[in-house]
This record gives C-alpha cells, structure tokens and sequence, in this order.
C-alpha cells in the first residue's frame, strides 16, 4: 500500500477519506514515550481501514498530534503522544 503526503502522478478513482489516530503511552509512570510508534500506529489504522475499501494508495496524507496526559496512574498522571492522521484513499485506474 502506497502512503503518501502529496498527490500521485497516477490516474486513480477516489475511494474515500480514511481517518486513525496512533497514540503512544508512557511505560509505568515515567515521562518515556515513544513517537514514532505512535505515528507508526496511526499509518497502520489508514492502511488496514483503506484496504477494506479495496484501495491501493493513500495520498495526501495529513498528521496532527498533541501531548496529553492521563490520570491513570495516581496523582502524578501518564503521558500519551497522540497522533490523528487523515488522507484520501485510492485505486489506480489502468488505462
């Protein structure tokens, strides 16, 4: 499955948008997260979610992401990098 941030120099049929969302929590209470994980997760969410559509690309790939942080581990709270990505999923047209 292509993933791409730009269009495509490729004839496609627009399937529809696709939108996930990665996050990545803190280990125990410590103040470690991981990023890229997070980013990794929410490409994976688009992939599987275009794919059901029969798509063979996503183009225009959009990512936004927040630091938050959650109350579940008492007072002091858990980090979590949050990761919202959100594109066009496509089939190729064969000419």
């Amino acid at each position: 499955m292509l993933l791409t941030s730009g269009p495509i120099d490729e004839k496609t049929e627009t399937l529809g948008l696709v939108f996930a969302m990665g996050a990545s929590v803190a280990e125990g209470c410590s103040d470690q997260i991981n990023a890229i994980a997070a980013y990794q997760n929410a490409n994976n969410e688009l992939k599987k979610l275009a794919k059901e559509m029969n798509a063979d690309a996503i183009v225009c790939i959009n990512y936004q992401n927040r630091n938050a942080v959650s109350n579940s581990c008492g007072s002091r709270g858990k980090q979590v990098f949050e990761v919202y990505a959100w594109g066009t999923a496509v089939r190729f047209v064969k000419t």
